[in-house]
C-alpha cells in the first residue's frame, strides 16, 4: 500500500522499484502504478540508479516525509 511504501522509503532511503515490489508482495507493474500515483502527488521521486542506468530508484520527498510524520502522530494519539 501507499502508506507502507512511504514508511519503508522513510526508514531505508532510496530503494529500487523491484525491491519495493518484492518486499511489498506485489508485482512490479503494480508497484510501478503505485509509485506513479505517489509521484504525481509529490510524495516520491524516481531517479535512475547511478550504478545501473536501467534500474530506477524511488526516494521519498519532504512532502512524503510530512505525510509519514502526520500518520505516526495520528496513530500515537
Amino acid at each position: 500500500t501507499a502508506a507502507m511504501t512511504l514508511g519503508r522509503l522513510s526508514r531505508t532511503g532510496p530503494t529500487r522499484l523491484t525491491v519495493l515490489a518484492s518486499d511489498g508482495g506485489v508485482s512490479q507493474p503494480s508497484m510501478t502504478q503505485l509509485v506513479q500515483r505517489l509521484e504525481k502527488q509529490g510524495l516520491v521521486r524516481r531517479v535512475r540508479c547511478p550504478d545501473d542506468g536501467r534500474a530506477v530508484l524511488v526516494s521519498i520527498t519532504d512532502a512524503g516525509r510530512d505525510v509519514v510524520r502526520e500518520r505516526r502522530e495520528a496513530r500515537a494519539e
